[in-house]
């Protein structure tokens, strides 16, 4: 299964993965600065740039400020997450709707 989701919305081209850390769904631009940064493989992505989340939970204890980077089909994410997963590196999940 495809570990990522290209979708083209109002012109732009946006990437979705699932975040086991989060346990949410994290969508993104493909572009930086004009310059794609996504490789087109959906079953081994790479996305060559720092990608920050910061997830809307009710509980401001709950926040996961997340930031990673995804390379050859996974996760890495960056010591300043604040989440459990923080400086690890796991396979991105399969991504279904």
């Amino acid at each position: 299964m495809a570990k990522i989701v290209l979708k083209k919305e109002f012109g732009v081209d946006l990437l979705t993965i699932y975040c086991h850390a989060c346990n949410s769904n994290h969508t993104f631009m493909a572009y930086e600065n004009g310059v794609n940064k996504f490789n087109g493989d959906i079953y081994s992505p790479t996305v060559d740039k720092l990608i920050h989340y910061d997830s809307i939970v009710e509980d401001a204890a709950r926040d996961n400020k997340c930031s990673f980077y995804v390379k050859n089909g996974n996760i890495r994410y960056t010591n300043s997450c604040r989440h459990k997963h923080y400086g690890q590196s796991c396979e991105l999940m399969d991504y279904s709707d």
